[in-house]
């Protein structure tokens, strides 16, 4: 019986199949693209008009060759592999037969499963029997005795018992198969216990890796593509993404099956380009190099949780837990749309499912954000038992918050600002006051009442409100800031409000205001109407201290106070992060107190308000306006027609 090989088109991926020793011309009849040939036992060519023949590694290429009369070929037939490795050699013992048919991700999703049985069945060996491109999964393995390919496994001699994973797993009408995976597989095969997986990793695979990534640089890993398109970003997301990395002298790594030829208008130093190039056990090695991995919902994944590298993994279609439940150093990340999950029935429509929502709307600017916090922080990266959404940033609800509170004079104000937050903020929180200048009694209640955790950074002369609250917040030592201004009193639970859209929002606040574009006098105006320049009140704000800091904190040219909080506003939703006012935030606000003595206040307004506009109208492309009325003509009759 003549063995069937599969091709794969790099471009299109066209799949194609022929038998080996017969003729094929290795080139994309749709597209004109190289093939790569998938198979472990049949990886050699040869010229049917030459006879030039070549043993490919994993996942090269086939490239044309120079033939006779100094013309290139592309018509080869596909032999056997001197490293054929159809399986490993049965042994006659009895066995037990694991069965599963699936890609990279689920055999490692079934290797607590296979621990366990071999440890119940120690009697017995315990063969593997998958796609023979999978086999290097298993090298190593104390469990596992033998591999065989799936479309022999009938072959294998004394099977005592044979555990079936097949395709009704897949099933998510069944909703037993909603469960977590490694669970569900644990119950299929009659089992349980320790829900690790596992995968080992050679001496010389690591001196292997070593070699190759000899840079000294932190290495963010990209896994470009994902076996079900619409669980993975756009490769132009990945471009963005990488462009944020380098800026901050990370190196990037790309993996992947298949050769990605173009990434961007050019590859850098810093993008280290592996698709198409690594086998599974180079990759196992190369994943561990990296300081974390970012990818869709992929086998890559749940390599990095075998490995324990940390991993940032975009879900949409499937919930995270239904995947990653159990692993310490995923950081999923979920878009809020209506139709996620939708369980691998993409209710999206057909023009979408390409590049669906669930995807589009994580931004790179958000995962960029996300790689910094995953390794900045000093705190342990267990994952919560919830998924996180996309501006959530591995923080829990007990972190600790700075209230900053920057005051000038106004003694009352700030004595009543400051005793409302100690006595109605139960979370732990560090207190930093801000003493901008003050001439009145400000100065000495604030050295006697604040305590030994709490912060004062007293200013000789008012700097601004901008420049004083940026300076105030580099004295944090919390995961929020909370500024609030002095003229304000808290209530309880005005912290918890908080804290519990959090995980949701970039900036946070208590009142919205709305800006219109007024292109004549080349300024701002209020408006009562939403706009696309909406903006938080800066008398209370709300926002994660590595948001701050990635967006610069209070732009310094507003002083020294007056449209700095709508530039902050605007620098947030440029970054793709959303605003949220509170609705019925305890927080009262007098208005006014903290500028009543502030000269010209009308003046400073103006000239602040023109350099807002100047900052923002650079790019900015006015809507079209709708016509109020329509001219037309029926012979010498002129008519306008009132729309």
């Amino acid at each position: 019986m003549s063995e069937l090989v599969e091709l794969i088109c790099v471009n299109c991926k066209r799949r194609i199949s022929t038998l080996v020793n017969k003729p094929v011309a290795m080139v994309c009849s749709s597209c004109g693209g190289k093939f790569w040939i998938k198979s472990l036992s049949f990886r050699n060519i040869r010229c049917l008009h030459c006879g030039f023949s070549k043993e490919l590694e994993a996942r090269e290429l086939v490239e044309p060759h120079l033939c006779i009369k100094n013309r290139y070929s592309n018509a080869y037939c596909v032999e056997a592999s001197s490293r054929r490795s159809i399986g490993t050699v049965d042994s006659g013992n009895e066995k037990l037969l694991f069965v599963r048919g699936r890609g990279m991700g689920d055999l490692l999703m079934c290797t607590p499963a296979i621990r366990e049985l071999k440890r119940r069945y120690s009697n017995l060996e315990l063969w593997v029997a998958c796609d023979e491109e999978f086999f290097e999964l298993f090298y190593n393995n104390p469990n596992v005795n033998g591999w065989i390919d799936i479309k022999r496994h009938k072959n294998l001699s004394k099977v005592v018992k044979k555990v079936m994973v097949d395709e009704q797993l897949e099933n998510y009408g069944n909703i037993e198969n909603r469960k977590n995976r490694i669970d569900r597989i644990f119950e299929i095969s009659g089992v349980e216990g320790k829900n690790s997986l596992d995968y080992f990793v050679a001496d010389e695979e690591v001196e292997w890796a070593q070699e190759f990534f000899k840079s000294g640089k932190k290495r963010v890993g990209f896994g470009l593509q994902a076996g079900i398109s619409y669980r993975n970003w756009s490769l132009d997301q990945y471009r963005t993404l990488s462009d944020l990395l380098i800026k901050d002298n990370y190196e990037v790594i790309l993996f992947g099956d298949a050769p990605i030829l173009q990434f961007g208008s050019k590859i850098t130093n810093d993008i280290i380009n592996t698709t198409g190039k690594l086998s599974i056990r180079q990759l196992g090695a190369a994943l561990q190099m990296c300081s974390v991995v970012v990818c869709g919902d992929t086998g890559i994944s749940h390599f990095c949780a075998a490995l324990g590298v940390k991993n940032i993994i975009f879900y949409g279609s499937i919930p995270p837990d239904v995947r990653c439940k159990y692993y310490s150093k995923a950081f999923p990340m979920l878009a809020d749309v209506d139709c996620s999950p939708c369980w691998d029935s993409q209710t999206c429509t057909i023009e979408k499912r390409m590049n669906p929502g669930c995807m589009t709307m994580i931004t790179p600017q958000q995962v960029h954000l996300k790689i910094k916090e995953v390794l900045t922080s000093k705190k342990s990266l267990k994952r919560r038992k919830k998924a996180q959404s996309i501006s959530d940033i591995s923080v829990s609800k007990d972190t600790s918050v700075s209230v900053i509170v920057s005051c000038m004079n106004n003694y009352q104000h700030t004595k009543r600002c400051i005793e409302s937050i100690k006595e109605n903020t139960p979370v732990p929180y560090q207190l930093i006051v801000l003493d901008n200048g003050s001439t009145d009694d400000t100065s000495k209640y604030l050295q006697d009442i604040l305590l030994k955790d709490d912060t004062l950074i007293s200013l000789p002369e008012n700097i601004g409100f901008g420049p004083g609250n940026n300076l105030a917040a580099k004295s944090s030592n919390s995961q929020y800031l909370c500024f609030l201004n002095n003229d304000c009193e808290v209530g309880k639970g005005w912290m918890e409000q908080l804290m519990e859209v959090s995980n949701s929002f970039g900036l946070i606040g208590a009142k919205y205001d709305y800006l219109d574009v007024n292109q004549g006098r080349k300024r701002f105006v209020p408006t009562v109407q939403k706009t696309k320049w909406e903006y938080l009140e800066g008398w209370c704000l709300f926002i994660k201290k590595s948001l701050w800091e990635l967006i610069g904190g209070f732009d310094e040219q507003f002083i020294p106070v007056f449209s700095e909080d709508a530039d902050l506003s605007f620098k947030i939703k440029k970054l793709g992060f959303d605003l949220y006012a509170v609705p019925d935030l305890k927080v009262i606000h007098y208005g006014g107190k903290t500028v009543s003595g502030l000269l010209d206040a009308s003046k400073i307004s103006e000239r602040n308000n023109t350099l807002l506009y100047d900052k923002w109208m650079k790019d900015y492309i006015p809507e079209p306006e709708q016509p109020i009325a329509q001219i037309h003509s029926i012979g010498e009759k002129v008519f306008l027609t009132v729309l």
